[in-house]
């Protein structure tokens, strides 16, 4: 297969028809999907999705400088601008993305797992960036749009891509491995997620296990030792005959693990131990969980070959906290905010409320969204939540939303249940909004508990029907 050199023979690649100017194209100008930031000379994909057509976008494509844009749809355009037609967009672009593989000469990362994914992804990014050139997932674009896209970014500049890789039903993993074809493959862990497809943890374990699959004897493959499901996937890659390195979060027969830990209000300590070397590690990311991503993106640095020294770096300057992902802010109050809403499943959240547990402050709050895709453990994996928080010395529980109920029943007394989020935020703001509380605000993307940010910093709400719903 050649690489493209104009539009008619990308048409081909892609499985498309060509219709108006055959113009020369340099495939290194990559894709887009979003017409305000596409670049000149790109090729515009419109995609249709559930909220946005993007054949509705196809004349800005073309005013901003995209060379043509691939439709599904009859459109009406000028005579001299090209249009690729395909069947569908969406698996013409994972044609794309397979075809940027296809030619990328570089060192490719594949990683996936129940929680910690984003996080990682990012501290390997961190690290490699150290050393060379790097391409990383954008945000959490991880699913079957995502990591296509993702890999249409692949050019000669970059020596390195991380890509993460994200599931919701059978199948998924399977499908981006094949596309990615890693060279490097990380399996953080598999829990209680999207379990209305996935059916069980074992579901999990057995569709996060699929990274393994096509796997060479000259790829390199990342194992969580704290797993239940450690040996099952270790004997799936033995068979293949392909290089393992463990890490660990505490198992000292790791070949990356941590000792030592210990965390304040404002840094965790632990001491980082390798195959080459042993180093103390002092870093601003808070809570306990941090510690096994950083092991585990210390275990691909140097299967990457990247130097220990290097790695120890810059894991000491990394700062990765940001909106909705553990970032701490403080209201105007001195009420100490603990951002953590992107998302939220059983694991995470508990993790979010270990890190709640060591923060200074001498009132801790938890304030839980429902928990979503948990099929039928949801009442049980939101009791737990209650009974954990009530365990690790949290000193009130608010929910919001239909599940998230079960938690504030389980934690008892100090616990409230709202019917809204203006309703819990006029609650906080009569009683607890001083610089003696810190709060944890976790959910479900579906929940939309970022939404309480906004309301908090509001000097003053008045409940309208704009808040009615929220």
């Amino acid at each position: 297969m050649k690489q493209p050199t104009n539009l008619e023979q990308l048409a081909h690649q892609i499985q498309g028809q060509l219709i108006g100017s055959n113009r020369s194209f340099s495939f290194y100008n990559t894709v887009s999907i979003d017409s305000r930031i596409i670049k000149k000379n790109q090729l515009f994909i419109a995609i249709v999705g559930q909220k946005v057509n993007g054949h509705g976008y196809i004349q800005q494509a073309f005013e901003k400088g995209a060379i043509a844009c691939l439709i599904s749809e009859s459109i009406q355009t000028h005579s001299n601008q090209s249009l690729i037609y395909v069947k569908n967009t969406i698996q013409a672009l994972q044609l794309l993305g397979k075809l940027y593989r296809h030619y990328f000469s570089g060192l490719i990362i594949g990683l996936t797992g129940s929680c910690g994914k984003t996080y990682t992804k990012d501290i390997i990014a961190v690290i490699l960036k150290q050393s060379g050139s790097t391409l990383s997932t954008y945000k959490n674009y991880n699913n079957l749009i995502g990591v296509p896209l993702t890999l249409s970014q692949l050019t000669p500049a970059y020596q390195y891509a991380v890509i993460e890789m994200g599931t919701n039903q059978p199948g998924e993993i399977n499908q981006l491995t094949q596309w990615v074809q890693p060279h490097i493959r990380l399996l953080l862990n598999a829990e209680a997620a999207h379990l209305e497809r996935l059916h069980n943890i074992e579901g999990v374990a057995k569709e996060k296990g699929d990274i393994f699959n096509y796997l060479r004897s000259t790829d390199h493959t990342i194992l969580n030792q704290d797993s239940l499901f450690f040996t099952q996937w270790k004997n799936k890659i033995l068979k293949k005959k392909s290089a393992i390195t463990t890490f660990s979060s505490h198992h000292q027969h790791a070949d990356v693990h941590a000792s030592h830990i210990q965390s304040n209000s404002t840094q965790t300590h632990f001491q980082l131990h390798t195959l080459k070397g042993i180093e103390n590690i002092t870093w601003s990311l808070k809570g306990h969980h941090h510690i096994g991503n950083a092991c585990a993106a210390t275990a691909v640095a140097l299967a990457a070959g990247i130097p220990f020294h290097a790695i120890v770096t810059a894991l000491k300057t990394i700062q990765l906290c940001s909106a909705g992902r553990g970032a701490m802010t403080f209201l105007k109050e001195g009420t100490l905010i603990i951002d953590d809403s992107y998302n939220a499943n059983p694991l995470s959240t508990k993790a979010a409320i270990d890190m709640l547990s060591d923060i200074s402050q001498p009132i801790k709050i938890l304030i839980l969204g429902d928990m979503t895709e948990l099929g039928q453990f949801t009442q049980q994996a939101h009791q737990e939540i209650g009974y954990y928080a009530r365990l690790k010395g949290i000193h009130f529980v608010l929910t919001c939303g239909q599940s998230s109920q079960w938690a504030s029943i389980s934690f008892g007394e100090g616990a409230q249940h709202f019917q809204s989020k203006i309703d819990l935020v006029t609650y906080l703001k009569q009683h607890y909004l001083t610089s003696q509380v810190a709060l944890l605000i976790k959910g479900s993307r579906s929940s939309k508990m970022d939404q309480m940010i906004e309301l908090l910093n509001k000097k003053n709400h008045t409940i309208s029907d704009h808040f009615s719903s929220i």
